[in-house]
């Protein structure tokens, strides 16, 4: 018997933990050892009774991916490594494009644009059907943020925006 572990991020709905699968964990480590467990600041740590100690860095997700876009600029978003935020940055007056695979790994995202040109563009946003099949005019203004929440099942993704905030 070895440790069982499942991969977290939204790309794999359904692959929690169950209550039998931490039980099993904890007497696999009781078999080998293993006196106590903590986890702080992204470090496991392991004691074993006889002072023995094994501590490891856990890479968690990272909490926002940036981007400034400059040139004709297409960005494209694939949800890897559970990265569910975005801060795109519009820094010149050539059209960009951002891409989300479709469909996006299970799960929501947030995409920040901040327009920081005197004549931003954003031309169009693909991979995502928007509510009654409208896309929304971008805000396009400098000092100005367009949010946009994107929610995926796996099989489509479905976004709703929020224009224009004062940035």
């Amino acid at each position: 018997m070895g440790l069982i572990t499942r991969f977290y991020g939204p790309n794999k709905k359904g692959s929690e933990l169950t209550i039998k699968d931490m039980d099993d964990n904890l007497y696999f480590l009781q078999s080998k050892g293993v006196e106590s467990v903590s986890f702080s600041s992204n470090t496991l740590t392991l004691i074993n009774p006889t002072g023995g100690t094994l501590t490891t860095t856990i890479d968690l997700c990272p909490s926002v991916v940036s981007a400034n876009l400059s040139g004709g600029t297409i960005y494209t978003i694939n949800g890897e490594n559970c990265q569910p935020y975005y801060r795109v940055s519009i820094d010149d007056s050539n059209p960009k494009t951002i891409n989300l695979d479709d469909p996006l790994p299970v799960g929501s995202y947030v995409i920040y644009v901040e327009y920081n040109d005197a004549t931003p563009t954003l031309s169009v946003v693909n991979g995502v059907y928007w509510p009654n099949s409208v896309v929304p005019t971008w805000s396009n203004t400098q000092n100005k943020v367009d949010i946009i929440t994107i929610v995926s099942d796996g099989l489509v993704n479905r976004g709703t925006t929020t224009i224009g905030y004062d940035n």
